[in-house]
């Protein structure tokens, strides 16, 4: 075979391995976690990445398999109805949604969107880093607020960080937050004005 043949061949080849790996059996194969195993130290809970230590649910896994036959396609028309559906439990606007394969493509979306050179990003010391990451890259100042006792975000000193720059600021702020895994939705301190 000479070069072209032998391209073609694998492109072929390519697409044909991931063309089967399309196919329900393959879900059907999977195995399936139902119990919970007790974290030891060499099979700690992996608590860095965001990771669910109880793995998918019965339910997840069932509808993880029903979707396997529609992976290899895109989700446009689903995505669409998704966010319908969103605006109208949430009574927010549908513009006012923006759904992501993951938390990353939204944070460098607004990152990307904000970013100016003479932005500022003010972020907790101890947060989910994608906000940190995709700042230094769109060449953002980065400022760092201290955590309070108990790796509590400190409301004020962000508040502080962001007045005492000369040029636009952007506020990260992730929740539930991964340093000390609070839920801060319901806290009337959550605003900053």
């Amino acid at each position: 075979m000479n070069e072209a043949q032998t391209a073609a061949f694998k492109a072929t080849a390519g697409t044909v391995t991931l063309a089967g790996l399309s196919h329900p059996t393959l879900a059907e194969t999977l195995p399936t976690s139902d119990t919970f195993a007790v974290p030891t130290a060499d099979k700690p809970i992996r608590i860095n990445f965001n990771e669910n230590a109880l793995g998918m649910s019965p339910k997840a896994q069932a509808a993880a398999r029903d979707a396997v036959t529609k992976a290899n396609r895109y989700a446009k028309e689903e995505i669409i109805t998704l966010r319908h559906k969103l605006a109208n439990q949430y009574q927010i606007p549908e513009t006012g949604i923006l759904l992501t394969a993951g938390s990353s493509e939204g944070i460098r979306a607004a990152i990307e969107a904000y970013a100016t050179p003479d932005s500022q990003l003010v972020i907790p010391e101890l947060t989910y880093g994608d906000g940190e990451h995709f700042a230094a890259i769109a060449g953002m100042k980065i400022t760092k607020v201290p955590m309070l006792d108990g790796w509590q975000f400190d409301i004020n000193g962000l508040k502080q960080a962001v007045e005492k720059y000369k040029g636009p600021s952007l506020v990260y702020l992730v929740n539930p937050q991964q340093s000390d895994f609070n839920d801060y939705s319901g806290r009337s301190d959550r605003t900053l004005d």
